[in-house]
């Protein structure tokens, strides 16, 4: 694998941490899985494919938006030791607007796209409270905010998908687990492959051109970009409660990072919180 451009820092090393990568098989969730396996962690990769596992310590054939099946692929997966770290990677997308959205196209979207994330993170944040350690990565995508076109039921899933991290990121903080998302633009994964050749068969090179010159392209094939999402969202230091974590077209990104702020709590009393947002920029 190419491993040019970020390297994986001491700080970063995950030796002898595990870490669940759901959607492993490709795209995103493979480019995240080969980095945290290079900085020492031993992956277990959960993919309804198995054989795009190979590259992980364990593999896990799992439909994520299946309770039975979620239930059962953790419960082996606990077996195998604790869970440190787990990223909800998996997800379906969907091209139309709501006029074009078929109520099962709906359905097949929030059934992978949110209920996957709920089920993957609610199989893991109790293990990881009460050992007060844990680490929580759900990939979001700009469409959850910015209002892109013809991605009505995608935008969906992935508004729900920051919802549920700043909740998850609320209840847990007291108790040592950190909840944080990535919202990528445009990402060059077999979607956008497959996509091209079924919608313009003979004119993929030149729409392909087209997607990229609009600015949202960023290519996270060599894992380049996944390492540097990974290592800005580890900080193991004082962090703001959740961060989410927008890569944009020339691979700047952007915090917008939550801080819950105790609002005059007794020592007595379950503390209250506040909420802050601010948005920063960096490379």
């Amino acid at each position: 694998m190419e491993t040019r451009g970020l390297a994986v820092s001491e700080a970063f090393m995950l030796t002898g941490r595990t870490a669940v990568v759901t959607g492993a098989a490709s795209g995103i969730g493979r480019a995240i899985a080969l980095e945290l396996a290079r900085a020492g962690a031993m992956v277990r990769g959960v993919d309804r494919n198995g054989d795009g596992l190979a590259h992980c310590a364990s593999a896990h054939v799992c439909d994520v938006g299946d309770p039975d099946a979620v239930a059962t692929t953790f419960a082996a997966i606990h077996v195998m030791g604790p869970v440190d770290v787990l990223v909800n990677s998996a997800g379906v997308s969907h091209i139309g607007s709501i006029e074009d959205t078929h109520p099962d196209d709906f359905d097949r979207l929030f059934r992978v796209n949110v209920r996957g994330v709920y089920l993957c993170t609610r199989a893991v944040v109790a293990g990881m409270a009460a050992r007060r350690r844990g680490v929580i990565v759900n990939v979001a995508s700009i469409a959850g905010w910015a209002g892109l076109a013809d991605r009505f039921a995608y935008s969906m899933t992935k508004g729900a998908v920051l919802s549920m991290t700043l909740s998850v990121a609320r209840d847990y903080v007291q108790h040592g687990v950190r909840c944080n998302s990535i919202s990528p633009a445009r990402v060059h994964t077999p979607f956008v492959d497959d996509y091209l050749a079924r919608t313009y068969p003979g004119r993929e090179a030149e729409m392909f051109a087209k997607l990229a010159y609009q600015g949202y392209q960023v290519s996270v094939v060599d894992g380049r970009h996944a390492v540097h999402i990974m290592q800005r969202l580890q900080a193991e230091v004082r962090v703001p409660v959740s961060r989410e974590l927008a890569i944009g077209a020339a691979g700047e990104y952007f915090y917008r990072e939550a801080y819950f702020w105790r609002a005059g709590s007794r020592n007595d009393q379950a503390p209250q919180f506040r909420l802050f947002m601010t948005w920063s920029k960096g490379r």
